[in-house]
C-alpha cells in the first residue's frame, strides 16, 4: 500500500503540539516495545514508577507489564490506570525533549491535563503522581458509572430519546461525542443506539467522568490538593475544558477538568486559530491523533501523528515522529539535523493507520487511512472510542500497524 501523505508533508516550519489524552486510552503492555527499545524512555518510566510507588505502595509497571496479561485484556483498575496513563505521557515527553524536540504548545484532555501541568513546569512529576493516587482514593467514595462513545452528531440525542438519561461528557470532533451515566442508563442507551443503527462503544472506565456523577466526590477531590503549590506554566498550555490557555493551574481548574465536559473540538479550534502545527499524540493509543485529524481540514498543512499503538511497532512510530519533528527544531536551535539514516528513511515511508477514538481497533480503518491524508476527517463508518471486552469475538473494524500483534477487542456496535 502507498504510504499516507503525512510521510511527505513538509514539516520543517511547523511548530509542535504535545497532546495528552486521558482515561480510556490505556491497555496492558502499553509502551512495552519502546520500553525495551529506548533506554531514555525506559529510564524515565522506571523513575516515574518509583515516584508513584511512594504514594501507591506498589509498582504501576508491575501491573502494566504483567506478562500474564494480553493487550486485549480489560484494564480498568483506576488506582493503577490513573498514574499509568500519565507516566507513559511524561516518559514520552521527556524522551522527545532529550532528542531535542521541544513543544511549542501543550494540549491536555481530561486526565492528560495533569501531564500537561508537569511538562509546562507547573508541578513536579512526583507531586503530580501523588495527587493522582490520592484522587483515586477520593473517587472510590462516589458512585460507579461509565461512559459511552457515540459516532454521530448531536442530532441523535433527539432521534434516540433514551440518550437523554445520560449526560454529554465530551465533544471530540464533528460526528463524535461521549456520554456519561449510570450502568443502567448506559445499557438502555446502547440498546436504543443499536436499534437506531448508530455506531457506539463503551469506554473502559469505572466512573462517569465529566458529569454530575462527580458531584458526590467534590469535597474529597478538592481535598487532595491541600498543600500543593502550582507554578505558572512556562509553556503555552491549552485546556480542553474551554479551549483557553491555562494561565495558572489551581485546584479549581483540575476540578473543572474532572467535572465539565471535554471540549476537545473547541480546543482544536483555538489552536487552529493560532496557525498550522505538527500534532504529536503522547497518549498510549493514538486517541488524540485521531481526534485531531477529525478537526483538521482535508489537505491542509497541519499533520497529526501517534507515538504509540496497541498494534505494535512503537519504536517505528516514535522514530517517524522524531524524523518529522527534528528538522524544524534543529534549524531553530542551530544544531545539526537528524542524520538521514536508513532507519529514518524507512520510518518516513512507514504506513500509519487510523487509531479511532479512545483507542484503535482493526478492519476498515486500515483501508481508509492507508489511502488518505492524515488531515482527512475520520471515516464516518469507522470506530472512534475505547475498547471493551464484550465484542472481542466480533469482526474487528479498524486499522493496525502491526497485524501480528494481538488485536484489542472492538466493541463498536450498530446491531
Amino acid at each position: 500500500m502507498r504510504a499516507p501523505r503525512a510521510a511527505q508533508a513538509p514539516t520543517d516550519s511547523l511548530p509542535v503540539v504535545f497532546m495528552f489524552s486521558g482515561q480510556g486510552s490505556q491497555y496492558y503492555q502499553m509502551g512495552k516495545e519502546l520500553f525495551d527499545d529506548n533506554p531514555v524512555f525506559r529510564t524515565v518510566l522506571r523513575r516515574l514508577d518509583a515516584e508513584a510507588a511512594e504514594a501507591l505502595g506498589e509498582s504501576v509497571l508491575a501491573h502494566m507489564f504483567d506478562p500474564a496479561k494480553r493487550k486485549n485484556d480489560l484494564f480498568t483498575d483506576t488506582r493503577i490506570t490513573h498514574p499509568a496513563i500519565v507516566m507513559i505521557e511524561l516518559a514520552l515527553a521527556e524522551t522527545l525533549r532529550t532528542a531535542g524536540i521541544e513543544p511549542d504548545y501543550l494540549l491536555g484532555s481530561s486526565l492528560g491535563e495533569y501531564a500537561a501541568a508537569v511538562v509546562s513546569g507547573s508541578i513536579s512529576s512526583r507531586d503530580c503522581l501523588r495527587l493522582l493516587v490520592r484522587q483515586t482514593d477520593a473517587l472510590r467514595a462516589g458512585p460507579r458509572g461509565g461512559m459511552l462513545a457515540v459516532l454521530s452528531g448531536p442530532e441523535v440525542l433527539d432521534r434516540v430519546p433514551a440518550l437523554r438519561a445520560c449526560e454529554v461528557a465530551a465533544r471530540n470532533y464533528p460526528g463524535h461525542f461521549v456520554l456519561a451515566g449510570t450502568t443502567q442508563a448506559l445499557a438502555r442507551a446502547e440498546s436504543a443506539l443499536s436499534a437506531a443503527g448508530v455506531m457506539h462503544q463503551r469506554v473502559p472506565v469505572e466512573y462517569g467522568y465529566h458529569s454530575s456523577m462527580m458531584d458526590e466526590v467534590l469535597d474529597a477531590c478538592r481535598g487532595v490538593f491541600d498543600g500543593v503549590e502550582f507554578a505558572p506554566p512556562r509553556l503555552p498550555w491549552i485546556s480542553s475544558v474551554d479551549g483557553r490557555r491555562v494561565e495558572r493551574a489551581t485546584a479549581e481548574h483540575f476540578w473543572q477538568v474532572a467535572r465539565r465536559p471535554i471540549e476537545f473540538e473547541q480546543a482544536m479550534a483555538a489552536l487552529r486559530g493560532r496557525g498550522e502545527f505538527l500534532y504529536l499524540d503522547l497518549g498510549p493509543s493514538g486517541t488524540l491523533y485521531n481526534f485531531a485529524r477529525g478537526n483538521l481540514p482535508a489537505g491542509g498543512p497541519s499533520v497529526s501523528l501517534p507515538l504509540l499503538s496497541p498494534f505494535g511497532n512503537d519504536p517505528g512510530l516514535f522514530t517517524r515522529a522524531l524524523a518529522l519533528a527534528a528538522p524544524k527544531h534543529a534549524s531553530a536551535s542551530g544544531t545539526a539535523p537528524v542524520p538521514d539514516t536508513p532507519a529514518l528513511r524507512k520510518a518516513r515511508a512507514m504506513k500509519v493507520y487510523g487509531f479511532p477514538g479512545q483507542g484503535p481497533s482493526r478492519g476498515a480503518w486500515a483501508r481508509d487511512c492507508s489511502r488518505s491524508s492524515p488531515n482527512r476527517p475520520p471515516s464516518r463508518t469507522g470506530c472512534s472510542a475505547t475498547r471493551s471486552r464484550s465484542c472481542a469475538s466480533r469482526t474487528p473494524s479498524a486499522g493496525s500497524v502491526a497485524p501480528s500483534t494481538p488485536s484489542p477487542p472492538s466493541t463498536w456496535s450498530a446491531r
